[in-house]
């Protein structure tokens, strides 16, 4: 039976080289047979996914780490959900699940690995610069995000409102660039 240490990418716009330094140093006792970098496409700012940045930093920080990526999710219940069915493709069954990700979306993905992988999955925050708005609708994204967990038919509108925040945000940033 195999670990999977699932990292979650936030915001292009933030420094992961240092996100991915701190998520080294707080797994340095973890000895996973999988690691799953997971993240999209998220800022309008560059072409790359959060996973493909993540990517390179572990290229740079431990070389001989190989890496599985998930460039497809748009929020913490895709980036679980993606990761899971990559660790299983990869590896078959997994028997603990390590999900890292920063101090701002602990909650959410402590209730969401319970969810999506059960109660084999274990939580590290990170500490990172976060931003205030994300705190603030942190609550909501963690509620449309569990409700989407257990009825997948509401995944869409999960992954809209994700979306839709980032457009939020990245639109207040290009109007106070453009003025």
């Amino acid at each position: 039976m195999a670990t999977a240490l699932i990292v979650c990418g936030y915001d292009l716009d933030t420094d992961l080289r240092a996100y991915v330094a701190d998520v080294i140093r707080a797994t340095a006792t973890e000895e996973p047979e999988l690691l799953i970098l997971t993240g999209g496409r998220t800022s309008p700012l560059s072409n790359d996914s959060e996973a493909a940045v993540m990517g390179r930093a572990f290229a740079e920080l431990q070389p001989e780490r190989a890496v599985l990526l998930d460039e497809e999710s748009a929020n913490s219940l895709e980036n679980l959900l993606h990761a899971k069915r990559i660790a299983e493709e990869h590896h078959g069954a997994i028997e603990r699940y390590v999900v890292v990700g920063d101090t701002a979306h602990r909650r959410k993905l402590s209730i969401l690995a319970r969810l999506v992988i059960g109660a084999n999955a274990s939580v590290i925050a990170v500490p990172r610069p976060t931003a205030l708005i994300t705190y603030i609708l942190e609550p909501i994204s963690t509620l449309l995000e569990a409700i989407a967990a257990m009825v997948p038919a509401t995944r869409r509108i999960a992954r809209s409102g994700a979306l839709l925040f980032k457009v939020v945000r990245y639109g207040a940033f290009f109007t106070s660039v453009s003025q």
